[in-house]
């Protein structure tokens, strides 16, 4: 059997801007310390709905990346078992003092960089934002790391076709307010009953709002930057180029184009 794990890279963001000087990971895990000591206690735990909670525990470090874990306790919702022989499939059987947990494991780098194991029922980097927040009073997002290659091709496209995203109706408070657009986006965003939205910004379209396809190209390469610090809050975001020398070039998914590393485990 194959298994696939993959690595997803983040930095820090304080607000809309790169975290100021070194992160502290240093201190965090300490504090991840002082807490698994009294694992057993409530107190040490970040209470989430449906009978869950969030758990960190230090691990040992390697090299100069410090290694921890995030753990999503679960009380219900168990998964099931299959034996492989009979083919019976049951509950998973554990005793009244026993939880699932869900690990999801995570290292601080070097340059302010998070490096994430995904672990598709364990916990998200937002769960790991709350924590901080709760344990350690950190006000700090983790934004995901796009390819500089895909960057670098949106800055130096000399014009930029179309932007189109989807994003929840609930994370809409990432676009920007102080821009007449996006901002008349969020009034109409919250105003809608749709659960997810889709939008989209042409330089062909005909309005008003930009003098001309320079101005257009400009305001969506500024957009794309704020996007780009806030890539979890959306479900897609697609950009158009065309370049002088490629005027039919297909559009850039920021989503799967931000640095991602693949293992495969045998």
């Amino acid at each position: 059997m194959t298994v696939t794990k993959k690595v997803r890279f983040y930095t820090p963001m304080s607000g809309d801007a790169p975290w100021p000087g070194t992160f502290p990971a240093q201190d965090v895990l300490q504090k991840f310390d002082e807490l698994w000591t009294d694992i057993s206690n409530d107190a040490a735990l970040l209470p989430l709905s449906g009978s869950r909670d969030l758990a960190a525990q230090h691990l040992p470090d390697v090299g100069r990346l410090r290694n921890a874990v995030l753990y999503m306790f679960r009380r219900d919702d168990w998964p099931m078992v299959h034996n492989v022989a009979t083919g019976q499939i049951s509950p998973i059987a554990l005793g009244d003092d026993q939880e699932i947990a869900e690990p999801t494991y995570f290292g601080f780098g070097p340059r302010n960089v998070l490096a994430l194991l995904y672990n598709h029922a364990g916990p998200k980097v937002q769960h790991l934002e709350r924590y901080l927040a709760h344990f350690c009073d950190l006000d700090v997002t983790f934004a995901p790391i796009v390819h500089p290659d895909v960057m670098r091709t949106i800055n130096e496209a000399a014009e930029i076709r179309s932007l189109g995203v989807q994003i929840p109706r609930a994370r809409v408070d990432v676009l920007p307010n102080d821009d007449p657009i996006t901002r008349e986006m969020r009034v109409l965003a919250n105003r809608s009953r749709a659960h997810m939205l889709d939008l989209r910004w042409s330089i062909d379209a005909r309005s008003g709002d930009w003098a001309d396809r320079d101005s257009f190209t400009a305001w969506a390469k500024g957009l794309v930057q704020t996007f780009g610090r806030h890539l979890d809050a959306f479900k897609k975001v697609e950009v158009r180029v065309a370049p002088h020398d490629a005027p039919d070039n297909p559009a850039l998914d920021l989503l799967h184009e931000t640095i991602t590393m693949t293992e495969h485990v045998e």
